[in-house]
């Protein structure tokens, strides 16, 4: 069942609630709609109010349940990161043939050189470039990357599975974040 995004008043997060509950906090003077569903209106004896999908608090209230973590370091990850293109010779998946050139995970600094599993260290490769700079270094490897390795975020929210994309995509444009986790 959706539910309604709400803000504190520096519109900031907070979770989400029932469209009940939103449309009491705007009759009680407590919020006001940014974005509602004008195809769904809620009735009183004197008033009429259209589904909130979106609400602000009119006062300010501390961001308790919205945490920003990195996201879990897996292939699928890291080839959505890098768009599934080898960030050395710039191939996309699709156009790698067959089991011996796919998309592989290298560390920019081998393991074997004291280089770390982590999103600063790591990159799409097609097996052939993976294959070429080997267990060397990119300097000694003779080779450039496309892009710099970036960490993804991800993010929850109290009531996020409740969200509608819409709610979700609102959240990530107003702190400038992009979810894959």
């Amino acid at each position: 069942m959706p539910a309604t995004l709400v803000l504190n008043n520096a519109f900031q997060p907070l979770g989400s609630v029932s469209i009940t509950d939103a449309v009491i906090l705007i009759a009680t003077g407590k919020a006001f709609a940014v974005k509602n569903d004008p195809e769904k209106l809620y009735r009183s004896q004197y008033l009429e109010v259209p589904a909130p999908v979106i609400v602000v608090l009119n006062h300010f209230q501390q961001m308790k349940s919205f945490k920003i973590r990195p996201a879990q370091l897996t292939n699928a990850a890291l080839f959505s990161r890098d768009n599934y293109r080898c960030q050395y010779c710039g191939k996309h998946r699709d156009q790698l043939r067959g089991n011996r050139n796919k998309l592989t995970r290298d560390h920019i600094i081998p393991k074997d050189l004291g280089g770390k599993d982590s999103w600063d260290n790591v990159t799409t490769a097609c097996a052939t470039c993976n294959h070429r700079k080997d267990n060397r270094t990119l300097q000694e490897a003779k080779m450039k990357l496309l892009s710099v390795p970036t960490v993804p975020v991800g993010w929850t929210i109290r009531g996020k599975s409740r969200l509608t994309q819409e709610q979700i995509e609102y959240i990530e444009k107003l702190l400038k974040l992009k979810d894959i986790g």
